[in-house]
């Protein structure tokens, strides 16, 4: 009788790899979309705050006309547009401002109310 030898057959190398090919494929594809959801929350971040600093620079100005409706601020390494609605309410003392961040993607949207002096015009 032949000694049979050991070892792997073609077939079983072939399957083996095939196996690591699509393992790779499947992480290589999540990295790719961690990275694409970190770079959202990052930019939904930066884009909240200049709404936020938008907010608060009105509030803080209360008394004084709001000369822009729409400029871009410099945060994160980035600039992002913004455009700001300024409205009546109902008490006439209170103005509601919607502050849209992001250029034509809207990334973050925030509505806040601020103090108005009646004496100051718009």
């Amino acid at each position: 009788m032949a000694r049979k030898e050991m070892g792997f057959t073609l077939m079983e190398i072939l399957v083996a790899l095939a196996v690591v090919a699509i393992s790779l494929a499947a992480a290589v594809r999540l990295a790719g979309h961690k990275v694409e959801g970190t770079t959202t929350l990052r930019d939904k971040t930066l884009t909240h705050w200049v709404g936020m600093n938008l907010l608060m620079s009105a509030r803080i100005n209360s008394g004084q006309t709001v000369a822009e409706n729409s400029g871009s601020t410099a945060m994160g390494g980035h600039e992002w547009p913004w455009e700001r609605e300024i409205n009546e309410t109902e008490d006439s003392a209170v103005k509601r401002m919607e502050v849209r961040v992001g250029g034509e993607q809207t990334l973050a949207r925030l509505t806040g109310y601020i103090l108005h002096d009646d004496t100051v015009k718009q």
